[in-house]
């Protein structure tokens, strides 16, 4: 079991992610805007982040880039959601396109962390 960080500003969709990793057999921790999600990912030093692209405070892609700035959190893999491809680089962030099916999320959360 991993521990998972997913953030997003919408709460339907931050218990859906949330559930299904779950259901995979991981531990998740929640965030509910990009700053959260980046003091979170500090403190508790997840396997994998799972984040929106648009969020208050700190954006998905703006997180992605803080965390591979940061020493400690440079390898944690990060899935990047969203309606829209970003228009920056993704900075080693793998992106999933909204809308997607749960079963393509599960396997890419396979591929990451097992």
């Amino acid at each position: 079991m991993s521990l998972v960080l997913v953030a997003d500003d919408e709460a339907a969709v931050l218990e859906v992610l949330s559930e299904v990793v779950e259901d995979l057999g991981h531990e998740v921790v929640r965030a509910r805007d990009g700053r959260e999600a980046l003091a979170m990912a500090r403190q508790r030093r997840p396997a994998l982040v799972v984040t929106d692209h648009l969020m208050p405070l700190l954006s998905g892609v703006e997180l992605c880039k803080l965390m591979r700035k940061d020493a400690e959190l440079k390898d944690v893999p990060v899935i990047l959601l969203s309606a829209a491809p970003p228009k920056v680089p993704l900075d080693a962030c793998s992106f999933l396109s909204k809308p997607f099916e749960l079963v393509d999320f599960e396997a890419m959360i396979r591929e990451m962390i097992g």
